[in-house]
This record gives C-alpha cells, sequence and structure tokens, in this order.
C-alpha cells in the first residue's frame, strides 16, 4: 500500500468505518473512496511503482555483468545488458505510448521512441549498437564485439537504466 501511495485512502477508508453515520452515507463514502484510488492507480501509480521495480533488477543485473566482464566473461555480461536495455526500452515504449512497445522487436521500440522524440539520433543509434552487441553476445558471435564494447554497454546500462 506505502509504495502505491495508497495509505492516505486506506486512512480515511478506516475513518469512514468508524463514523457512527447512517449505512448508506458510509456505503456512499467508501464507493468514493475506492473509485478515488481506482483512478489514482490507473493513473500510473502501480506504473510508477513497476518502473520501481525493475530498476532494483537493473542495479542487480548491472553488478552481475561488471563482474562477468572483469573476468573476462564477455558474452554472458553482454546479455545480461541486452536483457536490461531491452526491458528499459520496453519501460519507455510503454510510459511514451509507443505502439506495441510491449511485443515488438527491441530495435522497433527504439525506433518509435526516436519517432516520438524521446531520443535523439546520436541516443537512438548508441543504443542500436548496445542491442546489436547484445544479439551477437546471444548467438555466441564473440567476433562481432569487443571486451570494449561490453564494456560501454555495462557503462550505459547503469547510467541510464538503472
Amino acid at each position: 500500500m506505502e509504495y502505491a501511495g495508497l495509505d492516505s485512502f486506506l486512512a480515511e477508508f478506516e475513518a469512514v468505518e468508524q463514523d457512527s453515520g447512517h449505512e448508506g452515507w458510509k456505503l456512499s463514502r467508501f464507493a468514493g473512496i475506492l473509485q478515488s484510488a481506482r483512478e489514482c492507480l490507473e493513473k500510473g501509480f502501480t506504473g510508477k511503482l513497476k518502473h520501481l521495480l525493475h530498476a532494483e533488477m537493473f542495479d542487480s543485473l548491472v553488478a552481475q555483468a561488471k563482474e562477468l566482464h572483469k573476468t573476462d566473461h564477455n558474452i554472458p555480461a553482454a546479455v545480461l545488458c541486452r536483457i536490461v536495455i531491452e526491458r528499459w526500452l520496453r519501460d519507455q515504449g510503454d510510459k511514451a505510448k509507443v505502439p506495441n512497445w510491449d511485443s515488438a522487436k527491441a530495435s522497433a521500440v527504439n525506433d518509435g521512441l526516436k519517432t516520438a522524440g524521446v531520443f535523439t539520433t546520436p541516443k537512438w543509434r548508441q543504443i542500436q549498437s548496445h542491442l546489436d552487441v547484445g544479439n551477437a553476445a546471444a548467438h555466441g558471435k564473440e567476433k562481432d564485439f569487443t571486451a570494449v564494447d561490453v564494456e560501454k554497454m555495462i557503462d550505459f546500462a547503469e547510467a541510464n537504466c538503472v
């Protein structure tokens, strides 16, 4: 309740419950409180909570990618970063109301964010480059990227997604 910002609604609900007023009045107040809480949730409280939870998860994945990179395990480090960047892109697509943000390929979501004006061309290219590195890593094509490319992915994920 506290993370979604609904504790004030609970307090109001409990106050009405304790009131000695007429039952019809109480039901009307309960309905109003519930309607207000529902509207708040629909306008983004749950989305904000979702994005906060993703940031926590991303922080852990980026930390794991850093450790893997330090020991020259660049393929799994790049794959982890790809997961972080792709999920972050989907969150950005959700916020910007990009069509099909939840089912389109990550590169298509990236394109949609550029078209929507969320990303500049340089940022869009940077993200596409990171997606390419992550894709190569996921397919075991270690010759298609360098340890420096993975380090840049980690830096990007840490600076933008966490």
